[in-house]
């Protein structure tokens, strides 16, 4: 794209040279754009597109939708690339160059990456190639874009493809040292595979950066994070995914990234056997569209390991039912959680279709494979019904996951769920709050002398002797929430 791309309906030259600056400065020969380019666009507005010729609002369009997206306004961008920037570029079609429609969905590509809408991105990222051509800079920007939807998603044979192409692109002009969108899918797909010693090749090369942007220092820290995670070293790895969503760079992060840092500190609270932790950083999260990252499957397993099948049901429920669109490289791990609660219920019909269909879909997908941390006397009786009921399907499955194979079961956790009753449970919860047990015995109704019974009681099963103890275990395993003076 030239100045004359913007310049034609704008009347203002200062405007055409910040929006070539913007929409520039994703591509690796160029620099990136300066603060004052990017004010200059902000300042303008989505207003300033009115009078435009189609090729000039298309140009202006993705250049905002970019500044709004590298100034802690990922969600603003996300909704003018849909509402806007995607029909602007449709519109200039005839009359733009190239180039110009290859920055174009390249910008889009990026506001629909970084809210977590991966598989529009890898679609924007597909057009950008198209436009791109021969034109080497813009094909690797595309390719790149491109490498980090689909390793995010999950697709990590074609992912790997597209990075090896667009390394091929680099050949040795130190392009994809900086690009953050393939090192973010270099990382990812070394991650997948415990290559610890390539990610932290990578890291190196992407911390030698002299001015990263704040993208760029959050995806160090999501890569630094996922690092840890491969070497077992989870209270690092809490550190450096809290330095994301808490650190000098939070206001700036954009909504999927700060999502991957969160749904990674809570796997590595439950590793460190903190379950009650992971469920309280994650309880009131919502999942991208389309479920890219899924809190809920995140508190199904939770609740899992809390002994807790009912509310592993409830929490994936949402899946089921309200989405459609769900990400179909988690959605068969929803399903077999879901067939384990059923399992632990005494649901047999139930669990046997969830199984049934997460097999299936896997199989369809990436394959089936191995299930870690999960219950793996479950699993087998899961397996064995599934064999005996779809013969034909069970070569599928047995040459993915031998049956004389040995797997990790459930992670560690440091203590044994004990499944309370409701009375207990709600006992459990006021004896959480802050208040005596003369004023937790009249909320319930009952004698002090009662409650101090029934206290004793779940003390004892609790394996504790004091209700600090009690508190102190409760609140650690998140078997209940506190209610009354500390809800």
């Amino acid at each position: 794209m030239t100045v004359d791309d913007a310049d034609n309906s704008t009347g203002s030259r200062s405007l055409a040279h910040a929006v070539t600056a913007v929409v520039r400065s994703g591509l690796p020969t160029r620099p990136r754009a300066p603060r004052a380019a990017v004010d200059v666009v902000l300042a303008a507005g989505i207003d300033a597109a009115g009078p435009m010729a189609p090729r000039a609002r298309a140009a202006f369009i993705a250049a905002l939708v970019s500044a709004l997206l590298h100034s802690g306004r990922a969600h603003g961008a996300l909704q003018l690339a849909e509402r806007r920037g995607m029909p602007a570029l449709t519109g200039a079609a005839p009359d733009a160059s190239a180039v110009l429609q290859s920055s174009g969905y390249a910008v889009m590509a990026e506001a629909f990456l970084l809210n977590g809408r991966l598989a529009d991105a890898a679609s924007c990222a597909g057009f950008a190639i198209d436009y791109a051509g021969d034109d080497e800079a813009h094909r690797f920007r595309a390719l790149s874009l491109l490498a980090a939807s689909q390793a995010l998603n999950g697709e990590l044979a074609s992912a790997a493809g597209v990075i090896g192409s667009a390394r091929e692109l680099d050949n040795g002009r130190s392009w994809s040292d900086a690009a953050w969108p393939l090192v973010m899918a270099d990382l990812q797909t070394r991650f997948r595979r415990n290559d610890a010693e390539g990610m932290e090749r990578l890291l190196d090369g992407f911390g030698r950066l002299a001015r990263p942007a704040a993208v760029e220092r959050v995806v160090a820290k999501v890569g630094t994070t996922w690092l840890h995670m491969v070497h077992e070293d989870y209270q690092r790895a809490i550190a450096a995914a809290d330095g994301v969503v808490h650190g000098i760079d939070a206001k700036m992060c954009p909504p999927f990234l700060a999502d991957l840092a969160v749904s990674m500190e809570s796997l590595a609270m439950v590793h460190l056997g903190d379950p009650g932790a992971a469920l309280k950083l994650v309880e009131h999260r919502t999942s991208p569209p389309g479920h890219t990252i899924c809190f809920e499957l995140q508190r199904a397993s939770i609740h899992l390991q809390l002994k807790q099948p009912r509310k592993a049901l409830a929490a994936t429920e949402a899946c089921i039912s309200d989405c459609p669109d769900h990400s179909l490289r988690i959605f068969p791990s929803v399903l077999l959680r879901r067939a384990i609660a059923h399992e632990l219920l005494g649901h047999e019909a139930l669990a046997d279709a969830a199984f049934s269909r997460s097999t299936h879909l896997a199989a369809e997908s990436a394959g089936v494979r191995p299930a870690v941390g999960l219950p793996l006397d479950v699993l087998e009786r899961l397996l064995m019904r599934l064999i005996a009921n779809e013969p034909a399907f069970a070569p599928a499955v047995t040459r993915d996951i031998p049956l004389d194979g040995e797997y990790p079961d459930r992670e560690t956790l440091g203590f044994d769920p004990v499944p309370l009753t409701e009375r207990e449970g709600v006992l459990a919860g006021w004896l959480t709050s802050d208040l005596t047990l003369g004023a937790i015995a009249a909320e319930l109704c009952v004698s002090t002398n009662t409650l101090k019974t029934q206290a004793k009681s779940l003390y004892r099963k609790l394996g504790v002797s004091s209700r600090k103890d009690a508190v102190e275990r409760l609140e650690r395993t998140g078997v209940v929430r506190p209610v009354g003076g500390n809800a």
